[in-house]
């Protein structure tokens, strides 16, 4: 799983590099050709506006393997031990939900919606629209990978997932 882990991260990081890289410079290129040649391509705000949502999309997963995003410690910080442990697996379990509820939902929403043209690069939405189960998907896999770590990292709750084994 840790392989797994290194690769898909690997993969995650370098696309959200080339996006940001592809961003920035249609970005200069843009802005030289709005503000000097007095040129402005729709296609081109439109491209620069999905690459912006790419990279927040994909970078937002990036920042939930790493533990970079907004959190209310004052729980956390109180336990220690099992219970930390406990509590890291319901968050898990609670974002997993989440995460799933919006697949679900988003997928229905962009079958209804997403054939519907973009006005400047003349694509269908849903190609776009994509970008957010993906990346729910992405943070799922994720949050698995840290309820496996935290269960094979604590000894407490491996002798309790025991226990549970052989009373069943």
């Amino acid at each position: 799983m840790d392989k797994f882990d290194a690769c898909l991260t690997k993969i995650i990081s370098w696309s959200c590099i080339f996006l940001m890289g592809l961003l920035t410079i249609f970005v200069i290129t843009s802005v030289f050709l709005r503000y000097v040649c007095s040129i402005s391509f729709v296609w081109a705000e439109e491209l620069i506006t999905f690459l912006f949502l790419a990279t927040t999309y994909f970078g937002l997963v990036i920042g939930v393997r790493d533990n970079e995003h907004i959190c209310i410690a004052f729980l956390s910080e109180k336990l220690n031990g099992k219970g930390k442990t406990v509590l890291g697996i319901l968050i898990g379990i609670v974002i997993i939900f989440v995460q799933i509820i919006i697949v679900k939902e988003s997928i229905h929403w962009i079958d209804q919606v997403g054939n519907v043209l973009s006005p400047g690069l003349r694509i269908p939405n849903k190609y776009i629209y994509y970008m957010m189960p993906t990346s729910c998907i992405l943070v799922v896999v994720y949050e698995i990978i840290k309820i496996k770590n935290l269960i094979v990292n604590s000894k407490e709750i491996q002798k309790i997932f025991m226990e549970i084994g052989r009373s069943n």
